[in-house]
């Protein structure tokens, strides 16, 4: 099974090990993240604008037909238990993705619908799993800021310790498996392509070990450090306030990042 062969290079980092000193490229990243601030999607000309963002990215690739009305919706943007985040650069919405908590008996996704045999095994053993759907970035945002991804995928991160769950699950594009591997160490679940449910994009599910990214955090991935204070922010405040980052204060101020349970 995909958690007993998990990857045991950080298997003695514990929560109070020293935080490793940042290397340049991690630096930059964390500089990046200084730019980032996060939102919840909540409010009706929020939500309009991360519709129009998706049928933009998916439309442009010949994922999906141009619709008339340029939005791209489905059912699961009525359930409140799915978070979509816009991310912000410099106060400018450039990228959204959408968050919740697969549990057993709860409620579906495209994701648990495309890969429901291989999802539903860990569901069966009590495994909460942070699902992760719907990344898209507006028109030549990938250009303009080469470090976005990683301010998209540090969400699943705040999600996993908010939520307490043990794995992320993916639906990756061929071409961007090497960095789902490499920086949130996921792991390839299927060997063949499947579609993506309800677009024609052809994807393979990837897990995440999130006690894995919690070592790694004291290792190499810094950047996904965060306090409890931004993850309640940004997962708890019905307002959906702009949140920023709080990874230097985890690195620089020795604040408890309290990423440990």
């Amino acid at each position: 099974m995909f958690l007993d062969r998990a990857v045991q290079k950080y298997a003695g980092v514990h929560p109070e090990s020293h935080i490793a000193e940042l290397s340049p490229y991690a630096h930059s990243i964390v500089q990046f993240l200084d730019r980032v601030s996060y939102k919840v999607m909540r409010h009706e000309q929020d939500r309009e604008q991360v519709f129009r963002i998706r049928h933009d990215a998916y439309s442009s690739a010949g994922h999906i037909d141009v619709a008339e009305d340029g939005r791209f919706e489905d059912a699961f943007d009525q359930d409140h238990s799915f978070f979509n985040i816009g991310v912000h650069i410099d106060e400018e919405l450039v990228a959204c993705l959408r968050l919740n908590c697969l549990v057993s008996g709860g409620s579906s996704s495209p994701t648990m619908i495309t890969h429901k045999s291989l999802l539903e095994p860990y569901l069966a053993k009590g495994l909460r799993i942070t699902d992760s759907t719907r990344f898209c970035a507006v028109n030549g945002a990938a250009e303009r800021f080469k470090l976005l991804p990683f301010a998209v995928i540090r969400l699943s991160g705040l999600h996993a310790a908010h939520f307490q769950t043990a794995l992320v699950a993916s639906s990756v594009q061929n071409r961007h498996l090497p960095f789902y591997e490499r920086f949130l160490g996921a792991k390839v679940m299927e060997e063949e392509e499947t579609i993506s449910k309800g677009l024609t994009m052809r994807v393979r599910l990837t897990l995440a070990d999130i006690a894995e990214v919690r070592r790694s955090c004291y290792v190499d991935r810094q950047f996904f450090f965060s306090t409890p204070r931004e993850r309640q922010a940004l997962f708890d405040d019905p307002a959906g306030n702009f949140i920023l980052p709080t990874v230097r204060d985890v690195i620089e101020k020795n604040i408890d990042p309290a990423f440990w349970f």
